[in-house]
């Protein structure tokens, strides 16, 4: 091939990029289940599809749902680059943050719902946490904790509290599993990373606590930040109130928490 054929060659496959379309996201959000891990980075997110009820956004504001997340962007200042942009074209440019706020429901009911506030923008990512209910908790090998709270003042269901059970399995190190309960007060804590018990070791010992809002109704998620801690009743003592129950787990038992001579766990607030 000659040198000018060749010259025509090239050029007739040469691309010119008259423009480049960029967009950058604003932020996302991950939801995680609650039960799964006892702290943020080691949650796994919920893969169960959640609809979302956006209160107030930005009116630019556009959202795209997958499963264990929610994308969020903008209308960008400038989405359109005159030619072939280059890395500090691409970068994301600096953006004001705005307020999100909404509730997340399951339409499933295997998780409970929540209700979220955040202020977004900064494309670094929040986590809205959500737990497990009754239906959607599973007898795992390591046990499970089971019962009704029930307010000791009029007898109606403590819905939508949070329980913390703390296990210590050796002199100097704790697991911590937490639960929710539904809008019927029930509540399911699975003991899945529960160890094995040691040899010449009976059981372990454990607390359980309670936070939660008297407030809450069953058709609006609750606001977790409301939350104050409330006392409950012994399991072996009438009338004793304390803001934590001492308890005994054995790993693979199924167990239901009473309070003394009751059928449901009784709880009040400080």
């Amino acid at each position: 091939m000659s040198s000018n054929k060749q010259i025509e060659y090239a050029e007739a496959n040469q691309v010119s990029v008259l423009e480049t379309n960029i967009l950058h996201a604003s932020d996302v959000i991950y939801w995680l289940n609650g039960a799964s891990g006892e702290s943020v980075s080691e949650m796994s997110r919920v893969e169960t599809p959640l609809n979302v009820f956006i209160e107030s956004q930005p009116r630019d504001l556009k959202t795209l749902s997958a499963n264990g997340k929610l994308a969020l962007w903008r209308n960008p200042t400038q989405d359109i680059y005159i030619g072939h942009a280059n890395e500090a074209d691409r970068a994301r440019p600096a953006l004001p943050s705005f307020n999100f706020t909404g509730e997340v429901w399951d339409p499933t009911r295997r998780f409970n719902p929540a209700r979220f506030d955040l202020t977004l923008g900064t494309a670094s990512g929040e986590s809205v946490i959500l737990y497990p209910s009754v239906l959607g908790t599973q007898k795992s090998p390591g046990g499970l904790l089971y019962g009704r709270l029930v307010r000791e003042s009029n007898q109606s269901p403590l819905i939508w509290s949070l329980l913390e059970l703390e296990v210590e399995i050796s002199v100097s190190q704790s697991i911590t599993f937490r639960a929710q309960s539904d809008s019927n007060g029930d509540f399911s804590i699975s003991l899945k990373r529960l160890p094995p018990l040691p040899e010449s070791i009976t059981d372990y010992s454990a607390t359980l606590t309670v936070t939660g809002n008297s407030s809450n109704t069953q058709d609006t998620a609750p606001d977790l930040a409301s939350y104050t801690d409330w006392q409950l009743e012994s399991t072996d003592t009438t009338d004793s109130f304390s803001l934590s129950l001492d308890l005994s787990v054995v790993p693979g038992n199924t167990a239901r928490i009473n309070s003394n001579g009751k059928t449901y766990l009784a709880a009040q607030a400080v």
